[in-house]
């Protein structure tokens, strides 16, 4: 197949933390080694939060992956006006038609990107689109719609409500889905009616072998039993109340004083030095793997994910997983391989956690079994031909 991935940033081979932006680089250069055509069709920025032109427009190639590169037009780009909208949205605060068109408006656009499509798309066998929320998804999609497969990384949050959503998913060919609740909050939560669409999940890299917890505790001389978070450390992810609950943690759970919790990823929230707590940046793939095996326990408190990579790196590295309980994503993950437990507040939080630690048998066994969960359900072996077959439509 002759095959189009449109992303609104090509962070391949960067430190950059961007899941579906990762996931769609990826997809990118696996399905090329299967003997796929692939493109990457995206804009020459890094960073869609304080967008800048960074890279230039037209058309390279990595290994067998060739990307095309359009540049945003920024000339009436306004930061200021952008985050006023977007956390108006996220607050619930903006619901009307004038308010959905007044937030597409901000976003930072490629015009030239969508007329390449407009003009273009029927030379693509398919068209993936991801994430759902890109502007290179929100108008790019439409106009190319009998090619267009999506895979939107859906969240239940207020952007998923608007009419342009549904617009968007329902024209599409066919979406492609990481997960059953994924498709479960679009169908039976959200209504869409969507035609076309397949579970396919994500693929994961098993490179546990390469991994060394005794490396990771002797670079940063850290002892004791270790608790981690690795991701965005930014309050979309939850880490504001983790933090909070490991200050709860620490106050009632005195005991467990040699615990150390390493909270490691990109910084978008400042967090105070406290004892034990170790802020750690974002690191090659290597050290990051590391961290997993060094682990006891992986903690994931983000209420929103479509899938959970984090995780599913997390137990392959042998650690058990904590996750909170009205995430339905990655609760379902555990409750599908009885690999790890979750929590609802602070008291829930302290309990299991104290359990996990004082029962070391048990929460290695459910860091094993969540291993064997990846492994057979989240290899690139077996999720490929899956995706390949949603193409393929």
């Amino acid at each position: 197949m002759k095959l189009g991935i449109v992303l609104p940033r090509y962070v391949a081979h960067t430190s950059i933390s961007a899941g579906a932006e990762q996931l769609g680089a990826q997809l990118a250069h696996r399905l090329a080694a299967r003997g796929h055509s692939v493109e990457v069709l995206t804009t020459c920025a890094l960073d869609l939060r304080d967008p800048h032109n960074e890279l230039p427009p037209g058309v390279s190639d990595d290994g067998a992956v060739s990307v095309r590169r359009f540049a945003l037009d920024l000339q009436h780009w306004d930061h200021t006006r952008y985050k006023t909208l977007t956390q108006g949205w996220n607050q619930e605060r903006l619901h009307t038609l004038a308010d959905e068109d007044a937030w597409l408006d901000s976003l930072p656009h490629a015009p030239h990107l969508y007329a390449y499509l407009d003009r273009h798309h029927r030379t693509y066998d398919a068209v993936l689109f991801l994430p759902y929320l890109a502007p290179t998804t929100l108008y790019g999609a439409l106009l190319c719609a009998d090619r267009a497969v999506l895979m939107p990384a859906l969240h239940d949050e207020p952007f998923a409500r608007m009419s342009v959503v549904r617009l968007v998913l329902e024209a599409a060919r066919s979406v492609l889905f990481m997960t059953a609740e994924e498709r479960a909050l679009a169908l039976r939560t959200l209504g869409y009616r969507l035609p076309r669409t397949s579970v396919v999940g994500v693929g994961v890299d098993d490179a546990e072998a390469t991994a060394s917890g005794d490396r990771f505790r002797q670079q940063f001389d850290l002892h004791g039993p270790l608790v981690l978070y690795s991701g965005r450390l930014e309050p979309a992810k939850n880490v504001h109340t983790l933090v909070a609950y490991i200050d709860r943690f620490r106050h009632e759970y005195p005991h467990h004083a040699q615990v150390t919790f390493v909270l490691r990823g990109s910084a978008a929230m400042y967090i105070a030095p406290r004892a034990n707590v170790f802020v750690l940046p974002p690191q090659s793939p290597e050290y990051y793997r590391d961290a997993y095996a060094a682990a006891q326990v992986l903690c994931q408190p983000s209420h929103y994910e479509a899938f959970s990579i984090v995780l599913m790196e997390g137990w392959l590295g042998g650690a058990a997983a904590l996750v909170n309980a009205n995430c339905a994503v990655t609760r379902a993950h555990v409750a599908a391989c009885s690999g790890g437990l979750w929590f609802g507040d602070g008291v829930e939080f302290g309990a299991t956690l104290d359990w996990l630690l004082t029962h070391p048998r048990e929460c290695a066994a459910m860091g094993a079994a969540g291993r064997q969960y990846v492994l057979d359900q989240y290899t690139w072996a077996a999720v490929l031909p899956r995706i390949e077959a949603a193409l393929a439509w």
